[in-house]
């Protein structure tokens, strides 16, 4: 794990689940603290732009629950470089996804409003399971958060990193399906 987290820049407990609202109180004040325009010279004025940044950087992650989830799995579960390594979706999930660009393809050679209203449909269907996913990441959540060690932390950030990259895959199959049906809202 990295010797120094953003949630070690804020002096924050590491957390999915944090209070924002204290988040975005001690960005404020570190901010302030270190914003270039309070230092003179050019070593203090670069020190203070790269700091500033450092301190962007780690609040735009952190406000975010998404990105926060996500920066939280890369500490525990780092980027895998082995192809033996990658993520293997769910037999039932690329079947479904088969399924789903199969009826996109007779949808753009015919656009019935059978297949139209079938694909509203699946796009119901997949805001629902992404809808339950999130469920279950707040539930993971909530059980990293108050897991005593690192290494059930590590567990449960596998099993968000899976929630995460099904959720990822739902989701682009949705936004593909809402493309091919509204191509002029894009």
């Amino acid at each position: 794990m990295a010797s120094r987290t953003y949630f070690d820049l804020f002096g924050l407990e590491e957390k999915i689940l944090l209070d924002e609202s204290s988040l975005r109180q001690k960005f404020l004040a570190m901010s302030k603290a270190a914003h270039p325009d309070f230092h003179r010279g050019a070593v203090a004025g670069e020190a203070s732009v790269q700091a500033s940044s450092e301190l962007n950087s780690a609040f735009l992650t952190l406000k975010d629950f998404e990105k926060r989830l996500n920066y939280v799995i890369s500490l525990y579960q780092p980027p895998q470089h082995s192809d033996r390594e990658t993520y293997k979706a769910p037999q039932t999930l690329l079947v479904e996804l088969m399924d789903m660009h199969d009826l996109l393809l007779d949808y753009k050679h015919a656009q019935t409003d059978a297949l139209q209203n079938r694909l509203n449909s699946a796009m119901m269907g997949l805001q629902s399971k992404m809808d339950a996913i999130d469920n279950d990441l707040k539930s993971s959540a909530a059980q990293f958060d108050v897991a005593p060690d690192f290494e059930q932390r590590k567990v449960f950030a596998s099993d968000m990193k899976d929630l995460t990259l099904r959720k990822n895959y739902l989701r682009s199959l949705y936004r593909t399906i809402d493309e091919t049906l509204n191509p002029s809202e894009r």
